[in-house]
């Protein structure tokens, strides 16, 4: 039987980061509230259905995360384009393909942390 890595510990600290992919992989994890900078990979068409999002991968440290952006409660990043640097706050959500980051918004049910992406000199929340 292979050995198990240990269970990664969950960030306390007022900037968590994103878990490792090998964490994320090996337990599954989502819903973690996650700080992280990247360089936007490409963007891809906005998601139109239901709640409207801008979408784009970022290229994590180690891996690389799916961010969809609520445009019906945020403004649209722009310009946006391959190449540039954003910082986001938003929940993880897991996947075999990295993962998805999303609720980089206010939440005006307040059930959620607030998130944002900085961008340009610009937060949008």
């Amino acid at each position: 039987m292979p050995a198990r890595s240990p269970k990664p510990k969950l960030a306390t600290s007022p900037k968590p980061t994103p878990p490792e992919p090998q964490a994320s992989d090996s337990f599954g994890l989502s819903d973690l509230i996650v700080e992280a900078t990247g360089e936007v990979l490409r963007l891809l068409e906005d998601d139109l259905e239901g709640s409207h999002h801008q979408r784009f991968v970022v290229r994590l440290k180690t891996y690389d995360v799916l961010v969809c952006h609520n445009i019906d409660l945020s403004p649209r990043i722009e310009p946006l384009a391959a190449g540039d640097r954003v910082s986001f706050k938003g929940e993880y959500e897991w996947s075999d393909q990295g993962g998805t980051i999303h609720w980089t918004h206010k939440d005006p049910k307040r059930w959620h942390p607030d998130g944002w992406i900085d961008h340009g000199g610009k937060r949008y929340d």
